[in-house]
C-alpha cells in the first residue's frame, strides 16, 4: 500500500485521533454491557433487547472507523520505526488506552455469560424438580379417589 499524504507527525497524530474515537465508542459499550449484565439478572428481557440493538449499533459505527483508520495503521506500522520516541509514546498510549478499555469490556462480558449460564442451569435445575414432582404425584394417585371410592382408613 502506498504511503498516505503528510509527515509521520501529522499521520500518527490521527492515528492518536482514531484510537482516542475508538475507546471513546468502546467505552459506550463497556458502559452498555455493564447495564446489558444488569438486565440479564434482573431478567428484563424487553429492556434487555433494547439495549442489544442500541449496542450493535455502536458496534457497527465502531467497525466503519476501524475501517477509516485501517490506513493509518498500516502505515504507522512502516513509520513507528523512524518516529521519534516521544511520538511512538503518544501513539502508545492511545493504543493502551483503548486496549485497556477493551479489556474491561471482554471481563465484563465474561461475567454476563456467567450470569446467562447460572440462570439457565437454575431453570433447568427448576424444571427437573417440578417434573420429578409430577411424577411422584403421579404415582401416589395424582389426588383422586382410590378405587370404590374410599379412602384407607388410618390405623390407630
Amino acid at each position: 500500500m502506498p504511503d498516505l499524504p503528510g509527515t509521520i507527525d501529522t499521520r500518527a497524530a490521527k492515528l492518536v485521533e482514531a484510537l482516542a474515537q475508538q475507546a471513546g465508542l468502546y467505552e459506550k459499550v463497556r458502559r452498555l454491557s455493564e447495564r446489558q449484565r444488569q438486565l440479564i439478572e434482573a431478567k428484563d428481557s424487553e429492556a434487555l433487547m433494547k439495549l442489544l440493538a442500541e449496542k450493535q449499533q455502536q458496534i457497527a459505527e465502531i467497525g466503519v472507523l476501524a475501517a477509516a483508520s485501517a490506513p493509518l495503521r498500516e502505515s504507522w506500522e512502516r513509520d513507528r520505526d523512524a518516529a521519534p520516541a516521544a511520538l511512538r509514546q503518544r501513539v502508545e498510549q492511545a493504543a493502551d488506552a483503548l486496549r485497556r478499555v477493551l479489556a474491561e469490556i471482554v471481563a465484563i462480558e465474561d461475567q454476563g455469560q456467567a450470569a446467562i449460564l447460572g440462570a439457565r442451569e437454575a431453570a433447568g435445575e427448576a424444571i427437573t424438580r417440578l417434573q420429578k414432582g409430577k411424577a411422584m404425584h403421579k404415582a401416589y394417585g395424582g389426588g383422586k379417589k382410590p378405587p370404590g371410592g374410599k379412602w384407607p382408613e388410618k390405623r390407630a
